[in-house]
């Protein structure tokens, strides 16, 4: 079911104000083709997602799935996003779903460019992307979404976050759910992530 539901999802622009960033996971970018040609800058947030991006330019920051890093290494990404996009490159940036670290740092520019709060941020991502976008506590709580009643945590059923555990019976599921799907059509890097997942 959960990867029913990403094939329907596409990889689309963000525009921020005059500027717009590229936002698009592993599973729906499986080629350096599908990246369109106006992406001067492609980020991988995700270890495996280089394998797939074998031309072209491309930076390769890591941030454990689920989680941001820690702040200093946020920081760092989000003022080297800023400087690219200010010198008029468009970047494009991307993990596994395209949803969890995704979502918080296209957030997080938002919050830079649109001059929107935390809350106001997660919800432009979520209506212009995906409603799925920002996915666990901590990347809430990065940005700004202190306070219980002010954001939930993206709508997603299959979460397997630290934060918040899923029960085995789902994950016998899940697991049903991918062997019946097309598991041989599915990249080796998407498999291997999907392994991990479920290990």
């Amino acid at each position: 079911m959960i990867f029913k539901r990403w094939k329907k999802e596409r990889a689309k622009f963000l525009y921020l104000g005059k500027k717009k960033i590229f936002l698009g996971g592993l599973l729906q970018l499986s080629s350096i083709s599908q990246i369109p040609k106006e992406v001067d800058l492609f980020i991988c947030l995700d270890k495996n997602f280089y394998q797939f991006l074998i031309q072209g330019t491309y930076y390769h920051p890591q941030i454990r799935l689920w989680h941001i890093s820690d702040g200093e290494t946020d920081e760092r990404l989000v003022k080297w996003c800023i400087k690219k996009i200010d010198t008029g490159l468009t970047i494009g940036f991307g993990c596994l779903g395209g949803h969890g670290r995704t979502g918080w740092l296209a957030a997080r520019l938002v919050m830079h460019y649109l001059n929107l709060d935390g809350p106001e941020a997660v919800q432009y991502v979520r209506r212009n992307y995906s409603e799925s976008a920002v996915e666990t506590r901590s990347q809430l709580h990065d940005l700004g979404c202190i306070q219980p009643d002010e954001l939930e945590v993206a709508k997603k059923w299959n979460s397997m976050s630290p934060e918040e555990r899923i029960c085995n019976p789902l994950l016998c599921y899940l697991s049903e759910e991918i062997l019946e799907s097309d598991w041989e059509k599915l990249p080796p890097a998407v498999q291997d992530h999907i392994i991990l997942l479920l290990s």
